[in-house]
């Protein structure tokens, strides 16, 4: 039996280890099925993006912005920049004249005008914390041609899994629906400290409702679920940055430093600084 999604994620975590921070946005429903497993990819690797998305002042531009582009995507591969100026390529995989996703490579500044007037706009707004973060970013991104030559076997495997998809015929219930968009609330918002009761009030349902859906799709609780992907985000941050703990802990969406270095102990077994020294990339 083909296990093309395994395929996909290994080789996107593979580029990731060489380097090339990749993620996926904007995905087809046709791959539905996949999206507990498809939304872990769609959080950007980039200490400044997750300062972003954490900031008072500018949380929620970023669902904002996938929201464009799955409106108006790029019909081949572009270099663009966010609405903060960070720089990216975006390659759409099409297939049948129809979008399956974005795979975006990120983690760049200095080569558009725009992405400088972006940031400079940003600066004014957010100030040193901004300026130092966006610093971190590469002024080297690779060419096309090199993203091209590892972005066309992900695009291959993605249009695979769609064409799987189709054969299957995957309809899903409802409470399987319901359980993938608290997935998708949970992944755009999971920097903002929220719970069950936030997620049931964005959706529309009761709190019990939520908890009764994920029991039935998940062998973890919904506040289980938020603290993984909290501290999935601050390993990330802690092997990429030099940004304090505590600095983690607030941008990761735990309201506590303290709190934080518990919980990431206790999931580990391992102190967030042992697990920083032990890991410096």
């Amino acid at each position: 039996m083909k296990n093309t999604i395994k395929d996909i994620t290994s080789y996107i975590d593979f580029l990731r280890k060489q380097g090339f921070l990749v993620t996926l946005s904007c995905f087809d429903s046709v791959l539905e099925r996949h999206l507990p497993v498809l939304l872990k990819y769609e959080v950007h690797q980039c200490a400044v993006c997750s300062y972003l998305k954490a900031n008072e002042k500018t949380k929620g531009k970023c669902p904002k912005n996938k929201a464009i582009l799955n409106k108006n995507y790029p019909k081949t591969l572009t270099y663009s920049c966010c609405y903060a100026g960070v720089e990216e390529y975006v390659y759409p995989v099409i297939c049948d004249n129809s979008l399956i996703c974005c795979v975006h490579i990120s983690g760049f500044r200095g080569v558009l005008e725009k992405s400088s007037i972006n940031y400079n706009k940003y600066y004014s707004l957010l100030g040193r914390d901004f300026f130092e973060l966006y610093q971190q970013l590469s002024v080297n991104p690779p060419k096309k041609e090199e993203i091209l030559k590892f972005v066309k076997p992900l695009e291959y495997m993605l249009i695979s899994l769609k064409d799987e998809e189709l054969n299957y015929n995957f309809e899903g219930t409802s409470s399987s629906k319901i359980y993938r968009k608290v997935l998708k609330y949970i992944y755009d918002n999971y920097m903002n400290n929220i719970d069950v009761n936030d997620i049931a009030k964005s959706l529309n349902y009761s709190a019990s409702y939520i908890r009764n859906v994920f029991s039935k799709h998940s062998n973890k609780t919904v506040s289980q679920t938020i603290n993984d992907i909290k501290l999935s985000q601050a390993k990330n941050l802690l092997k990429s940055t030099t940004l304090s703990i505590t600095r983690i802990a607030l941008e990761s969406g735990f309201c506590d430093g303290n709190y934080f270095s518990y919980v990431f102990k206790k999931k580990y077994s391992i102190s967030p600084k042992k697990y920083r020294k032990d890991n410096a990339i």
